[in-house]
């Protein structure tokens, strides 16, 4: 059976930061986590987004959605 984007799940979380270039907010599936340095995402079941806490630059903000 194929997936179609409807059949994807929604994003559980809003997540905000401030970064070099202003504020960052991604919505995530899957609740944040960190590892190896990284705060990582879930954005769809396909992807994962790495982003390094160096380049965080204030506290990080979660929200449930």
């Amino acid at each position: 059976m194929q997936q179609g984007p409807s059949d994807e799940p929604k994003p559980a979380y809003r997540v905000r930061w401030m970064a070099a270039d202003g504020l960052a907010t991604i919505d995530a599936i899957e609740a944040p986590r960190v590892t190896e340095g990284c705060l990582i995402l879930k954005t769809t079941p396909s992807q994962v987004l790495w982003v390094p806490l160096g380049t965080i630059l204030g506290p990080i903000q979660i929200d449930g959605i």
